[in-house]
């Protein structure tokens, strides 16, 4: 049960970095860097979408 809370926990821990990242300037590049990190990390499609939303025009 415990692992199930640490994976709720992982995307928000991980989403909070993106914003941070995306706040810091690091623009797209970052993101497409990120994109790549969660594949690996085995994360949810909704992670996906919230890292393509990041990238606003």
């Amino acid at each position: 049960m415990s692992g199930k809370r640490q994976t709720k926990k992982l995307p928000t821990i991980l989403s909070v970095v993106f914003v941070s990242l995306y706040n810091f300037g690091l623009h797209q590049q970052y993101v497409t860097h990120t994109i790549e990190i969660s594949a690996n990390g085995n994360l949810t499609q909704t992670s996906f979408h919230f890292l393509i939303n990041l990238q606003t025009p």
